[in-house]
């Protein structure tokens, strides 16, 4: 191995090849990462792009949807009539906006104190 952490050319990490998939198949996730499809955020934005009117029509045809998808939906339909749920979906799909601090006091801005700390030698 070189001083950075990698194998030298030619250097074979696993020479026999025991150890892989091939030997633990029990190990194998064959589905992958979870379909984005299945996130909550997803199915926000997804309704947040559509018009009215495909929102509404959307929402006539439940028989085959996700549980995300259905909590997506009435979260949206929430949304329309509700300042906090407004927030909720805006959080989830932009981001939180950012609070600024103001440390004044009485108008003046505080000084941090400057801490210095002190290590005594040892004693050999």
């Amino acid at each position: 191995m070189t001083n950075n952490g990698r194998f030298e050319p030619g250097n074979n990490a696993n020479p026999t090849g025991i150890g892989g998939f091939a030997d633990n198949p029990q190990n194998i996730n064959y589905g992958g990462r979870p379909k984005n499809q299945e996130s909550f955020t997803y199915w926000l934005n997804f309704f947040k792009g559509l018009t009215v009117a495909e929102f509404n029509e959307w929402g006539k045809n439940k028989d085959d949807i996700s549980v995300a998808a259905n909590l997506a939906y009435i979260r949206i339909q929430n949304a329309k009539e509700s300042l906090h749920e407004f927030k909720e979906v805006a959080d989830r799909t932009e981001g939180k906006a950012p609070q600024t601090i103001d440390f004044t006091s009485e108008g003046k801005p505080v000084v941090q104190p400057l801490i210095v700390s002190y290590i005594a030698p040892r004693k050999s």
